[in-house]
């Protein structure tokens, strides 16, 4: 199996920014790692990817009248990068982080 395949396999999200970014899109990406009802327990996963050497985004959404904190690691528009960091913040302890 070549590397591309086994990339698309492994790494689907991924790999299809490869190929936006391939084609000419300025993709930018985020991990999302969590989405926490309080803001404390957002904070601390924060820290956490700050701590790992990861950029930290806080947003706070409204979901069906309350709000929700997600913490996200990023922006990235690397591919190389974006593989990097899910796998640092896996290593962190985020095991359900994901690209968005």
């Amino acid at each position: 199996m070549s590397f591309a395949a086994q990339y698309k396999d492994h790494y689907p999200a991924l790999y299809k920014l490869a190929v936006r970014r391939l084609h000419g899109s300025r993709a930018r990406c985020y991990i999302q790692v969590g989405a926490y009802g309080r803001s404390a327990n957002a904070d601390r996963a924060g820290k956490r990817l700050t701590q790992a050497g990861l950029p930290v985004e806080h947003r706070v959404v409204d979901r069906n009248g309350s709000q929700l904190n997600l913490i996200l690691a990023g922006p990235f528009s690397d591919v190389t990068q974006l593989r990097r960091a899910l796998e640092r913040a896996r290593d962190a302890g985020f095991a359900d982080a994901y690209v968005k």
